[in-house]
């Protein structure tokens, strides 16, 4: 229980805060105020209120949070959430209250992961906006007073990252890959759709009268689902040569049944498993072939690239791969973008001075 005391001219107020320790403070000259002081602090104690906010753990909060993402979010935004607030935030800040979390404890926390860990900066990148949105979710709910998260610093991407295949080793892996598994390259390559939405397309996706992709679903955990974004529901433009593989595809015997009428079903009918595709097929394939070892996603990387070497602007590209913005389109593909200023500036050379030794 608290007391208060008079030292000089002043009174002061002297209570054990919600996590044992010690406190004072100077409230004012007049004894009542003091009392007063001291009768609200300790009425935030006793409801779990300290400086302002509901003093709950970081962990109890995390659980709270992730049941309100499974809510509101996709099932794979929820995933990934919870399986960073699990392995990460969670034994990181543990029972600490979240309102107590400062700046110097988040800019500790992304030290670290950089520093100790051997995560990709893309990685650390996604774990500290998954903080920041945690923290306002705190905020909301008013187990802190501010967000301390916000406007950290995030590692940059790693430009030179990224594997992408050039148009010689698309065209040998498509060229050489078993006959089932060819369209489906085919289709990541010319189309940059993700692993998941090639699972989810179906035969009226294939719009053969406008020459176009409709990417309107996603698979995840073996569900069919909704796309990734509102931007993900795009209509994806249809090379001759994928136009061509695709009628032949769906016309082939070798192509199973679907009841979903899926376009790349699995040998039962059903929903085709990616992962299987790149374990099965994919990495054989490029073994096989003697090519760079390359995930199936940077399927979707090397059509971009294809798409931004042969000058189409960024806008095309943002459009056909379905990113909220250029922004978006330009952090993850524009160190690609120098070779292309270089073209344009040999073009606009020989514009002016014609393709001499450029004297007038």
């Amino acid at each position: 229980m608290g007391t208060v005391r008079k030292r000089g001219k002043m009174w002061y107020a002297y209570w054990t805060d919600a996590q044992g320790k010690r406190r004072c403070k100077s409230v004012s000259p007049l004894k009542r105020d003091a009392e007063a002081f001291l009768h609200r602090v300790e009425g935030e104690i006793r409801g779990g209120v300290v400086g302002g906010y509901k003093a709950v753990p970081f962990s109890q909060a995390a659980e709270e949070y992730c049941e309100q993402v499974a809510i509101r979010r996709k099932p794979a935004t929820y995933a990934n959430v919870e399986r960073i607030m699990r392995l990460r935030l969670v034994p990181w800040f543990g029972d600490k209250p979240v309102g107590a979390v400062t700046r110097k404890d988040c800019d500790a926390y992304a030290f670290d992961r950089v520093t100790n860990g051997s995560s990709a900066p893309g990685t650390v990148r996604n774990e500290i906006g998954t903080l920041i949105a945690f923290m306002d979710f705190a905020v909301r709910w008013g187990y802190a007073v501010d967000n301390p998260a916000r406007g950290m610093e995030k590692p940059k991407r790693r430009s030179n990252a990224m594997a992408v295949l050039d148009a010689q080793q698309l065209r040998k892996l498509i060229e050489g890959a078993e006959g089932r598994y060819a369209p489906i390259f085919a289709t990541a390559g010319l189309t940059g759709l993700r692993a998941g939405e090639i699972s989810g397309l179906m035969e009226k996706d294939i719009d053969f009268a406008n020459h176009v992709v409709h990417v309107r679903r996603n698979v995840f955990q073996g569900k069919i689902t909704t796309v990734k974004t509102e931007n993900s529901v795009r209509d994806v433009d249809m090379p001759a040569h994928l136009e061509e593989m695709l009628r032949a595809w769906l016309a082939s015997p070798l192509r199973p049944q679907s009841r979903e009428s899926l376009v790349f079903p699995n040998i039962y009918g059903g929903i085709l498993n990616m992962s299987t595709v790149r374990e099965h097929a994919l990495y054989k394939t490029l073994d096989a072939l003697d090519l760079p070892h390359i995930r199936f996603h940077d399927l979707r990387h090397t059509y971009a690239s294809l798409l931004i070497a042969q000058g189409e602007p960024l806008t095309y590209v943002r459009d056909m791969l379905g990113h909220a913005s250029v922004r978006t389109t330009a952090d993850v593909y524009g160190h690609l973008l120098y070779e292309t200023r270089r073209s344009a500036a040999a073009k606009l050379d020989g514009q002016v001075f014609g393709s001499g030794d450029g004297a007038c």
